[in-house]
């Protein structure tokens, strides 16, 4: 019921936002301005139906500006259209529960939910000056408010800007790392599950920090190693 949710919300958001970004430009086609009335200029139609006298101006450019306008609609129409088929393609996709997208939704999912809960926490019990260190700073910074150090280097420009030497051996923005630097930018609390990035200096950091289990606000216990 959820998925189907997302899909029928997603579809009509499609159709709302489609309709504001082209509906301007067929109002502006079906209100052109029209010439003032008088002939067709002679020295531009000058056989046939279009000669001199025969057709009004007005009456021409109201044929063209009506062929336009429909022109417009066809591709506002058939834009909508191929939208609409590549969202319903990924929404269906989507509900697949074995497929790779269905599967990287559910892990990145659980990625928020269990680093938006420490955040939470860090909000909740440690003062405003504590800072962490993250390998995933997105969703620990946004419900923490507390600064937060990219061990990737997403917010430093040390470790953002060393030359590693396997360097595109790792998934992308996870090449460059320096597990010194950041202890030596003392942390206050950092995550057990991202112990493993400072497998170099673990002995550094199991004598600075002490291990901690604490229960978050949503619920389930989360392990960390607290500065000393």
């Amino acid at each position: 019921m959820v998925a189907l949710s997302f899909v029928a919300g997603g579809l009509l958001s499609v159709l709302i936002s489609f309709s504001i970004a082209v509906r301007p430009l067929i109002d502006d086609m079906s209100t052109a301005r029209q010439p003032e009335d008088g002939l067709v200029d002679p020295t531009l139609h000058t056989s046939g139906l279009y000669a001199p006298g025969r057709f009004p101006a007005g009456a021409v450019r109201a044929l063209i500006d009506l062929a336009s306008w429909k022109r417009a609609q066809v591709f506002a129409w058939a834009g909508l259209l191929l939208t609409v088929s590549a969202y319903a393609v990924s929404a269906l996709w989507l509900l697949e529960p074995k497929s790779v997208n269905a599967e990287l939704t559910a892990l990145h999912t659980s990625y928020v939910n269990r680093w938006g809960s420490a955040g939470l926490w860090l909000r909740d019990s440690t003062p405003g000056t504590v800072s962490t260190a993250a390998k995933g700073a997105g969703a620990i910074a946004y419900y923490s408010r507390r600064p937060v150090i990219d061990v990737y280097g997403l917010n430093d420009l040390y470790i953002g800007h060393l030359e590693m030497p396997d360097m595109g051996s790792r998934n992308a923005g996870h090449d460059k790392e320096d597990p010194t630097y950041v202890l030596d930018k003392r942390p206050g609390y950092i995550l057990d599950e991202w112990l493993n990035y400072f497998q170099p200096v673990k002995s550094r950091l199991k004598e600075e920090y002490e291990y901690l289990v604490a229960r978050t606000p949503t619920g389930p216990e989360l392990a960390w190693w607290k500065r000393k």
